[in-house]
């Protein structure tokens, strides 16, 4: 079964800050073949994005990033949809930075 994806975001640029919030849903996708008999499928999945920059100079900003903001766990299952084996949740992930320019 092939993979469908869909995603989109919005972007805000404003002097010294720019921001963009992107989103990407993808349908449930295949995994592997579990001992070489069972079929294993991710479930569809939600996972959102967040990156803005603060520029303080022409030299200095500070960056900011998020990923997966919603904490979309990732769902294994087998065979069937009523079949989960597997839950993964890796939480969102936050990077802070300053960015300079030499």
């Amino acid at each position: 079964m092939p993979t469908k994806a869909a995603n989109g975001g919005i972007g805000f640029n404003h002097r010294k800050i720019s921001a963009n919030l992107r989103a990407t849903w993808t349908t449930r996708t295949y995994a592997s073949t579990l001992a070489g008999v069972f079929d294993t499928y991710r479930y569809a999945r939600l996972m959102c994005d967040l990156s803005a920059v603060y520029r303080m100079s022409d030299r200095y900003e500070l960056t900011l990033s998020g990923r997966d903001l919603l904490s979309e766990p990732i769902k294994v299952y087998t065979g069937g949809p009523d079949l989960l084996n597997q839950v993964v949740n890796y939480g969102a992930v936050w990077t802070f930075g300053l960015r300079a320019k030499f």
